[in-house]
């Protein structure tokens, strides 16, 4: 363990020495790790599945974990969620159709396999107000323009992108949430959005 210790030592002291400027590095070819800004080295050591690693041989490993371990796993996961912290302090620009597409996304994944599809012919007034139902039951604060949801920061652009990935990868789940708590009472609801 004393080796694994030792390792999880090296990653934080890249962490904390690498440049924070950010500039693309081709994560394929071979690529001095030292030379790497901060994000393309968590990309990096994500692509090496340094996390599964991690959980796998020393979390729930049969040894107990030391505190000195401990505290280097502490470290590394600080600085993990450091590199999320610009995600969390951006606003959501309202106007940018990219980051409304996203939660476009959202409702597609959680209503589109129970209505209508999107080229029927509904009237606008119609579809609209399709549409505000379905941002009222994912939870949405602001029904007719949820973007304004994600302008305050924090949570900022974070939370919007957690909740994609969530509706992505985890979409029977996503779907189930959304379902269960849009059919419950207002004084019982637990939103999604």
């Amino acid at each position: 363990q004393e080796i694994q210790t030792y390792t999880i030592a090296v990653i934080n002291a890249l962490f904390l020495k690498a440049p924070d400027e950010r500039r693309q590095v081709d994560v394929e070819s071979n690529v001095d790790i030292l030379d790497c800004p901060l994000t393309e080295m968590a990309n990096i050591l994500a692509q090496k599945q340094l996390r599964s690693i991690i959980l796998t041989h020393v979390i729930r490993a049969q040894r107990a974990i030391n505190n000195e371990m401990a505290h280097q796993l502490y470290v590394l996961q600080v600085l993990t969620f450091n590199l999320l912290e610009d995600r969390m302090m951006t606003k959501m620009d309202p106007q940018d159709q990219a980051q409304r597409d996203i939660i476009f996304e959202l409702r597609r994944i959680a209503f589109d396999a129970e209505s209508e599809p999107n080229n029927s012919s509904g009237s606008m007034e119609k579809r609209k107000s399709m549409y505000t139902r379905d941002y009222k039951k994912l939870g949405f604060i602001n029904h007719v323009n949820p973007a304004m949801d994600f302008t305050q920061t924090p949570p900022g652009m974070l939370a919007l992108d957690n909740m994609l990935y969530f509706a992505k990868h985890h979409q029977d789940a996503y779907i189930r949430i959304v379902l269960e708590n849009s059919s419950r009472e207002d004084k019982h609801e637990c939103p999604f959005g």
